[in-house]
């Protein structure tokens, strides 16, 4: 009798540690996976974009990388949050950090470093320059249109 009742127990027990290391590995799953996702997102989208040819030689060379540059960063890159985060369903506050985390302009730390480690950092100067500038269009510009569709 006891043995049956030490057996049940044990698989009840064992049961329970099962469920446990499940409901341990599923939120750590998803744990993981909201923090790869982000930046799946990026990886897919560069793949994309450096496969089809948005900006051709004669619009760099009229108004050069610089400007190229800044425009990618400022105006591209938002919209290429955006939309997947529209379609994968996050929420309009999310939206709107996400559009103002991309859309400001990069750190001026980047130039130090490119310097340091033997890089052309003029370029990169160049194009953080300008990026300066071009939120204060770009942002309320943007902020506009998500607005004015419905997404944020």
């Amino acid at each position: 009798m006891w043995q049956k009742v030490l057996a049940l127990h044990e698989m009840n027990h064992c049961d329970k540690i099962q469920k446990d290391v499940r409901k341990f590995a599923m939120d750590n799953l998803i744990f993981s996976l909201q923090s790869v996702i982000p930046v799946f997102l990026v990886m897919i989208v560069g793949y994309c974009l450096s496969k089809c040819k948005i900006i051709d030689q004669s619009f760099v060379g009229q108004v050069g990388w610089s400007m190229a540059g800044s425009l990618y960063k400022v105006v591209i890159t938002p919209l290429a949050f955006v939309i997947p985060m529209t379609w994968l369903g996050f929420s309009s506050e999310q939206i709107a950090t996400a559009f103002v985390l991309v859309s400001v302009p990069s750190a001026m730390n980047a130039y130090i470093v490119t310097k340091k480690m033997g890089g052309d950092g003029e370029p990169g100067a160049a194009v953080i320059v300008a990026a300066m500038f071009l939120p204060v269009l770009t942002m309320p510009a943007g902020i506009w249109l998500i607005r004015s569709a419905g997404i944020i």
